[in-house]
């Protein structure tokens, strides 16, 4: 399998991560600071706007950071981005950790869960993708219960349900879920390319997609029902990750050109626009089950990326 693998459509995520160093490092040269208090804005559904604020966190304060998940105890995934690539770290308190498995020369972090469990693929020499799962401080390639090769995994619930995707031979992506001794495989009519990003305890699923004509999809897959989302007024939506109480984030643009952050409750069906005060970009990764967030923000137009967690809630 190729090792050219998806980029999420209009965040600029860098996929292709090089080797980190040193297995543990201090998080002395990470900058940690306060950003505001302040709340979000519009939704569609009545009811309070959701209130956050945000503490910025940079992985190395001389590169961008994009923040993926956060787990328990206060773990956070992360990518510490230059120019040309990206490294993976799992951030606990003080401690730093880069995660590089140690059978390929580069590793891509795709999903993590509460426990810190972290699944994404690694590229070997010869320029193939291996899935990998990452666990107390080991490494392991990632096999379903029925053997299938080319897979990669990027979501993992808290059970440990793993969800990823699958090239066919026309290099049309297609989607797949591992739990136990069950392996699904699945497909939408007019898409040419799925890829979860999300999973959650009930088996709900975020998926960003493309058809057949190249325009970019976000849904939400719950059993054989499907939604699709699109935050009102946007010209593209970009889905991420699902907590457990069915609330997805992610990211959308508007007709000015605008990058917003945004959440979505399916249980109530709604949407609401959830922005780093003062930021020119915000763009939302991760919520966990106390709707804390992750992701990252631009303080200028075409500045550097700067990770953030968001403390508070939603209506």
């Amino acid at each position: 399998m190729s090792a050219s693998i998806h980029s999420t459509v209009g965040i600029a995520r860098a996929r292709r991560p090089v080797v980190p160093g040193p297995a543990i490092l201090a998080l002395a040269g990470s900058v940690v600071a306060t950003l505001a208090c302040a709340g979000a804005s519009a939704q569609t559904d009545p009811g309070a706007a959701p209130s956050y604020r945000f503490k910025r966190i940079d992985i190395d304060p001389q590169q961008e950071t994009v923040l993926l998940q956060s787990g328990k105890s206060g773990a956070i995934l992360g990518l510490d981005l230059t120019t040309t690539s990206a490294t993976c770290d799992l951030l606990q308190g003080a401690l730093q950790t880069p995660i590089a498995d140690p059978a390929g020369i580069a590793t891509s972090c795709q999903g993590m869960n509460a426990a810190g469990t972290i699944v994404g693929y690694y590229e070997t020499a010869q320029n193939v993708a291996v899935g990998f799962v990452y666990a107390g401080g080991s490494y392991a390639d990632f096999v379903p219960p029925n053997g299938m090769t080319g897979l990669v995994p990027t979501a993992i619930s808290d059970g440990g349900a793993i969800a990823g995707y699958y090239y066919d031979a026309e290099q049309g992506a297609h989607a797949f879920v591992s739990e136990g001794a069950t392996f699904k495989t699945f497909s939408l009519p007019g898409i040419t390319n799925l890829f979860p990003v999300g999973l959650n305890d009930r088996g709900v699923m975020t998926i960003q997609a493309f058809d057949t004509g190249g325009a970019v999809h976000a849904y939400l897959k719950a059993g054989a029902r499907i939604i699709e989302l699109a935050v009102p007024g946007s010209v593209e939506t970009v889905i991420e990750r699902i907590n457990n109480r069915n609330q997805a984030v992610g990211t959308y643009f508007d007709a000015a050109g605008g990058q917003h952050g945004f959440a979505y409750d399916a249980v109530k069906a709604a949407y609401y626009t959830i922005d780093v005060p003062g930021a020119a970009a915000t763009a939302l990764d991760g919520i966990d089950d106390t709707q804390a967030l992750v992701g990252d923000y631009r303080a200028t137009a075409g500045g550097p990326r700067q990770g953030m967690k968001g403390y508070g809630s939603l209506p």
